[in-house]
């Protein structure tokens, strides 16, 4: 959200908000010399640095407060309108 490209391992539920090459950079191995080295290659490559720090915000922007904050309304609405629903079937 900050506007910096991340460098992240392939775990977890970050390949689904880091985007290899877009906005960041995802990497396989969990070796911290491998990682490290990915980071060097990033901060050496300033046009490279630039495009993906470009795409780091707005790639994220979906997750800022009042996008989680309406989702979740959202579901506390779906939850209490529920049984209402089942007891008018």
């Amino acid at each position: 959200a900050s506007g910096t490209p991340v460098v992240a391992p392939r775990v977890g539920g970050l390949p689904t908000i880091i985007q290899d090459g877009v906005n960041g950079l995802l990497i396989g191995r969990r070796s911290p010399v491998f990682f490290a080295g990915r980071i060097d290659a990033l901060l050496s490559d300033p046009a490279r640095y630039a495009t993906l720090a470009a795409q780091a915000r707005p790639s994220v922007e979906r997750f800022g407060w009042e996008a989680i904050a309406g989702a979740v309304a959202e579901l506390y609405h779906a939850t209490i309108d529920a049984p209402a629903l089942a007891l008018a079937r």
